[in-house]
């Protein structure tokens, strides 16, 4: 090995003592549409560990008792608020919180300034526009795969589920030896009184919703549409789950099969900061994964089923438009015939395009007097669901009806699929 003069030792000693003196201070630049975070993948010794989501191999460290999943879209307003609160609550608990996030605003930086002096391991996963399938469902599995705790805690960061909560859910999970404990709003000491009257309607509904198509699945289940949970990590058959949304819980009880569930109730409480993602597009995608959860091989039919009744649509208005002017029909006459004539153009569009294949029980004619009588019905149903959200619960009567439509298209598919093109039984 070559010689080294001392002075050269000593230089570099004094220039790395230099060097390590000055003061470092992480950049933290204002988010640009397409949102990247300002710190490395790696992170430090101080700072969070930026996870890369195209390397999401499962841990296998088990030294931690409980991670907690934080799906965010846009919450920065809410991190400081949220870690601050969940501190004094898993003090006692080898835990970490992971923030798996979707956000196009400086969510991700306040993570990491929040990571700094928190108490708890934070971890972070910023999920770029590309890999964000699934939506929030897929924020969750992420969020499932990256957990190294042998418990896995899923809540909202808007402080809408408190938490306080949390180890409760943690210590009745051990106490009586469960696999799922979900957090509800239906039992006794429960509240949905952060929801308001439109979202509270529509939350409920869509939990009747769901126990009328999983009825053995959500047995003691009282609130399958609630976002705050505590799951076995080792119960969750990851490979199994097609998340698609916000309803991640049903998606969970569906395609897993755990050993014993249990409840605790909580308050749903007023959202700290921020705006909330619902909207009638997950609504839209709700419906469409409680077709897949209960037939998969069915969502194509739904699709096509959903197209016809929108043409039937246009066929309606456009025939009592004509009949009413053109023919100077009374206008209630010419509606029962443009009804009339929609359902004949539904049914034999349905015929045609979704079940063309298919061997039915029933007799052509058969088929047809059934789907004119649950049309009929279905389009009496959607009245009272109309009176109910707009003078009940104060909806737009616009998006009220759009509702409607939706829950009578369901109902509808629901009855063709199951009774009208009834497969005859096999023959064994």
């Amino acid at each position: 090995m070559p010689h080294v003069p001392k002075t050269f030792g000593r230089f570099h000693t004094l220039y790395f003592a230099a060097r390590w003196s000055i003061p470092r201070s992480r950049p933290y630049a204002a988010p640009s549409r397409e949102y990247r975070p300002t710190w490395p993948y790696g992170g430090s010794g101080r700072g969070p560990r930026r996870i890369d989501s195209r390397c999401m191999a499962p841990s296998m460290d088990e030294t931690l008792s409980l991670s907690v999943v934080v799906p965010t879209r846009n919450e920065a307003e809410s991190v400081d608020a949220l870690v601050s609160s969940l501190e004094p609550e898993l003090a006692a608990r080898a835990a970490e919180v992971i923030f798996v996030d979707d956000s196009d605003d400086e969510t991700p930086d306040r993570v990491a300034e929040c990571s700094l002096t928190a108490a708890l391991t934070v971890r972070l996963l910023h999920r770029r526009p590309e890999e964000r399938a699934g939506g929030l469902g897929g924020a969750v599995v992420e969020g499932l795969r990256q957990a190294r705790g042998s418990w896995v805690c899923v809540m909202d960061a808007d402080l809408q589920h408190p938490p306080a909560t949390v180890a409760r859910l943690l210590e009745a999970a051990e106490a009586k030896d469960l696999d799922l404990v979900v957090a509800t709003r239906f039992r006794d000491g429960g509240s949905d009184g952060g929801l308001g009257a439109l979202r509270r309607a529509v939350s409920r509904g869509s939990a009747a919703a769901a126990r009328l198509l999983f009825p053995r699945r959500l047995r003691g289940v009282s609130d399958p549409m609630s976002g705050f949970f505590l799951v076995r990590r080792s119960a969750v058959e990851l490979q199994r789950l097609r998340p698609n949304g916000f309803k991640i819980l049903l998606e969970l009880i569906v395609r897993s099969s755990f050993r014993a569930v249990g409840e605790v109730p909580y308050a749903f409480a007023e959202r700290h900061a921020g705006e909330s993602k619902a909207s009638l597009r997950e609504g839209a995608r709700f419906l469409v994964q409680l077709v897949r959860l209960r037939k998969p091989e069915a969502t194509g039919r739904l699709a096509r089923f959903a197209v016809i009744g929108l043409s039937g649509l246009v066929v309606n208005e456009a025939l009592l438009a004509l009949l009413t002017e053109r023919a100077r029909l009374y206008y209630l006459a010419a509606a029962v015939i443009s009804t009339q004539t929609a359902i004949l153009w539904n049914f034999a569009l349905t015929e045609r395009w979704v079940y063309a294949r298919r061997n039915c029980q029933f007799d052509l004619k058969g088929r047809l007097v059934a789907f004119c009588l649950v049309c009929t019905t279905a389009q009496l149903l959607t009245i009272p669901i109309l009176y109910l959200l707009v003078d009940s619960v104060g909806a737009p009567y616009l998006v009220a009806n759009l509702f409607a439509i939706a829950a009578s298209t369901l109902v509808r598919f629901s009855i063709a699929e199951r009774l009208i093109w009834k497969r005859p039984p096999s023959v064994t």
